[in-house]
């Protein structure tokens, strides 16, 4: 019963700002289109990016490569180095979170409305240019196949592996779906 009315009680406080939600079609100076969510009555503003096919890759050799993309991309942007990017995104009160699932790449940032804008282009100075050399690429590589040789190693991640190999046999992607460290290997 507590929660049922913790529940309405944070419905209730939403809902004015969910009455005031105008959603329209815009696009950026980049011409990328989107769909923007106007909630004047929250404090924060949020954007959710995603690029669909831009991880598909032709040679089953490079399945690990989208599994390398937030690390990669947690570096920030070039020349800027990951520390004082985290810190002037932590100055801004601004966070941002970067997955990557077999042929797509999600990026989500949050920040209050008022630095919004400040926060904004410090994500696009990290997607326009990220850090990433072959000295950053190996480190990565290493990291993610002693990981993946550790985690190889639970009776949950074995069941999983089975089941999955089971189901998608063959299947060009299931190495990285698996996250092998054979796939690192390539």
């Amino acid at each position: 019963m507590r929660r049922l009315f913790l529940l309405a009680a944070c419905l209730l406080g939403l809902a004015p700002a969910l009455a005031q939600t105008v959603m329209t079609r815009q696009t950026t100076p980049g011409g990328m289109a989107y769909q923007h969510a106007a909630m004047p009555g929250l404090r924060y503003q949020v954007m959710h990016l995603g690029w669909k096919d831009v991880l598909r890759l032709t040679d089953t050799a490079d399945a690990f490569i989208p599994l390398l993309v937030p690390d990669a991309l947690a570096e920030g942007p070039a020349g800027v180095g990951s520390s004082v990017f985290s810190e002037s995104l932590e100055d801004l009160r601004a966070g941002f979170a970067i997955t990557a699932q077999d042929d797509a790449l999600r990026l989500s940032f949050h920040a209050f409305s008022s630095d919004f804008a400040a926060t904004t282009e410090h994500i696009a100075a990290l997607l326009h240019a990220p850090a990433f050399s072959p000295r950053l690429f190996e480190r990565l590589r290493r990291d993610a196949r002693l990981a993946a040789q550790h985690n190889a190693r639970s009776a949950e991640n074995l069941a999983h592996a089975m089941t999955l190999g089971s189901l998608l046999a063959g299947h060009p992607r299931l190495p990285g779906l698996l996250r092998a460290a054979s796939a690192y290997d390539a």
